[in-house]
């Protein structure tokens, strides 16, 4: 057998395309994420919540909506959703701090970026699959319990019961969504900054409850109206973005909860715009 000069077996099989690659990359990281345990138990947890809106519906689904039009009908389905959205967000919360947070921190303290990025991988390339497995992660854990028991929902509802399953599916899923890429920002923005696994989860965590603070007094001292304290994170746009999705979307006026909405998705690309430049532009290497 024939050996190079470093006294390595050349390899002459066949090789991974580079989505290939990416893919297998993604899957193996969204896998050993999910497996942990605290992954396992904050999913079992979620999905124990979500049962609740389902045996409601099994209980007393028919008197519940009795007399209602469809549109009131879509209106409370999603508001049986809305109503664990702050829970749902500190859970997120929670897994970004100590699951997402750390990744890109955690690799440029003990060493593995070097090794990364020694191989036929670019930056950009690394900083996309980070936020491809780290997305994918918050999604299967904040997004799916929900879809799945929209559908249970609906589908325990008696026939006399009328709704537009489009209508409540794609409003739910995009409330969850949006929290999915919220905290996956968050989570990603923190790991670029700070330079230890540690100090990346507890900013990650403690940040939105300290622009709540602020906003808080802001809106006290000032007197100012909510609008304009809306950067608080938690309760003060994402909770205000999701309550939005409740209420009839006809009419071109920009209401209150557009504009959390819009700071809901803008906040989080600045984040990711902001994480992708320091890991870019990163001297040590």
């Amino acid at each position: 057998m024939k050996l190079d000069k470093r006294g390595y077996v050349p390899y002459r099989g066949p090789r991974l395309s580079i989505l290939k690659r990416d893919l297998t990359y993604i899957f193996l990281e969204v896998k050993n994420m999910l497996l942990k345990k605290r992954s396992v138990v904050v999913l079992v947890f979620i999905l124990f919540l979500m049962s609740f809106p389902v045996i409601t519906s099994l209980t007393i689904g028919e008197f519940m909506f009795a007399g209602m039009k469809q549109e009131e009908v879509n209106r409370a389905i999603i508001s049986q959703y809305v109503e664990f959205s702050f829970i749902i967000i500190f859970l997120g919360l929670v897994l970004s701090a100590i699951t997402v947070a750390p990744r890109i921190s955690e690799e440029v303290k003990r060493g593995p970026l070097h090794l990364i990025l020694s191989k036929p991988i670019t930056r950009d390339e690394y900083f996309l699959l980070k936020f491809s497995s780290s997305f994918l992660y918050m999604f299967t854990l904040i997004c799916t319990p929900p879809l799945i028991s929209v559908l249970l929902f609906m589908g325990s509802l008696p026939p006399s019961i009328h709704f537009s399953a489009l209508y409540i599916i794609s409003r739910v899923l995009a409330i969850y969504i949006i929290y999915a890429f919220f905290l996956t920002a968050l989570g990603l923005f923190s790991s670029s900054l700070m330079g230890s696994p540690t100090s990346a989860s507890l900013f990650t965590f403690f940040l939105p409850w300290i622009t709540e603070f602020i906003g808080g007094i802001l809106r006290a001292t000032l007197d100012l109206p909510q609008k304009y304290t809306l950067i608080s994170l938690i309760s003060g746009t994402l909770l205000r973005s999701s309550s939005g999705f409740v209420e009839n979307l006809k009419g071109s006026s920009l209401t209150l909860w557009h504009q959390a909405l819009t700071l809901a998705i803008l906040l989080p690309v600045l984040m990711l715009f902001t994480a992708y430049t320091v890991v870019k532009e990163r001297q040590e290497v």
